[in-house]
Formats: C-alpha cells, sequence, structure tokens
C-alpha cells in the first residue's frame, strides 16, 4: 500500500485536494477530496486504497498533490516517488 503526506492550508477558509501519482507524465493513480478545513502543522496523510499493482514497472513516478480554495487560488506540489 502506497503512504504518501502532504501540507496544504489557506487562511480564510477550507482546501480541497487531488492527489495523484504520476509516471512518465501519466496519470497512473488519482483521487480528488472534498473541501475541508486544513492546518499547516497538521500535514494530510494518503494511502492508496489497495497495494500497488505488481504490474506496475519499477522506476521513478511522482506524487502530486494539487490544492485550492474556494476562490479558486491554486497551488501543486510535488516530490519524487520510487517503485522498486
Amino acid at each position: 500500500v502506497a503512504h504518501f503526506m502532504a501540507r496544504a492550508a489557506d487562511d480564510r477558509g477550507p482546501v480541497r485536494y487531488r492527489a495523484t501519482l504520476e509516471w512518465r507524465g501519466l496519470t497512473v493513480m488519482g483521487s480528488s477530496f472534498p473541501f475541508s478545513n486544513a492546518v499547516w502543522s497538521a500535514p494530510v496523510t494518503f494511502y492508496s486504497k489497495r497495494p500497488l499493482p505488481r504490474r506496475m514497472p519499477a522506476g521513478r513516478y511522482q506524487f502530486c498533490i494539487t490544492a485550492w480554495d474556494q476562490a479558486a487560488n491554486r497551488a501543486r506540489s510535488c516530490a519524487l516517488y520510487r517503485i522498486r
């Protein structure tokens, strides 16, 4: 099961997330989450619903989080995720 952590916050209200796992620019897994209040000091934890399929090629992937608020301000950040 894949395990990821991210931080996001907005000083004016709730934040919505979209989490993706990307390989060579293609999204291989992704999920969106509803608006919720977020605090920078409390990271958000994401888990895959199932173990990653063994057919996924070994190599470098990117885990990306896109967060936006109700005013449609948006930010995206990615981190390397290696599958062996």
